[in-house]
């Protein structure tokens, strides 16, 4: 009764679940669809964005205001973390997409353009109460889940479904079932 009274359902079978990660996935590829066709205006042709490791605190925004607006959208697999996902999606056996992951392992900078976001339920430590969101990675074909600390709520509370934001994070699991890589973000240091 009191999960019900919080709209909370017990997830009754597998083939329940499966069948609504299946929509899930099918309604944020249409999102994604409308949301590209939105900001394909917006596009910056000639910004230039590449996922290399991190070795100093550059920033590629070159405006003072919070927002990165030096993006584009772009079918084409260009940066190591596209090429990682790539690996990952080609690989058969958990096994070997975490010997992908461990091989990767490095933080890198990336823009992201937000495409949902939910409270994460099942975290550890500065995660536990923070934000997941689902966003296109460096402009695109790829998508990806972020797991960002209960620091970041307030800013991703003020952010809306398309925005652009860089951040820094690793990746930390792939999800099968959903195709998607799952990153866990940095606080940012002042």
């Amino acid at each position: 009764a009191p999960a019900a009274a919080f709209g909370l359902e017990e997830i009754t079978g597998d083939d329940d679940f499966e069948e609504r990660l299946f929509n899930e996935v099918e309604e944020i590829e249409q999102e994604r669809n409308d949301a590209i066709e939105e900001t394909e205006s917006d596009v910056i042709e000639n910004a230039e964005m590449d996922s290399e490791p991190i070795d100093g605190d550059d920033d590629d925004d070159d405006d003072d205001d919070d927002d990165d607006d030096d993006h584009r959208y772009s079918q084409e697999i260009e940066t190591k973390v596209e090429f990682l996902i790539q690996d990952l999606q080609n690989a058969r056996l958990r096994s070997e997409r975490e010997q992908i992951i461990s091989d990767f392992g490095d933080v890198h900078q990336m823009l992201i353009c937000l495409q949902s976001k939910e409270n994460t339920l099942m975290a550890e430590g500065d995660y536990k109460g923070g934000i997941t969101a689902k966003a296109i990675i460096d402009g695109g074909p790829f998508e990806g889940l972020f797991v960002f600390p209960v620091q970041s709520n307030e800013i991703l509370d003020s952010r809306k479904i398309n925005s652009y934001l860089r951040i820094k994070c690793k990746i930390i699991d792939f999800r099968r079932a959903l195709a998607l890589p799952v990153f866990q973000v940095f606080k940012k240091e002042d």
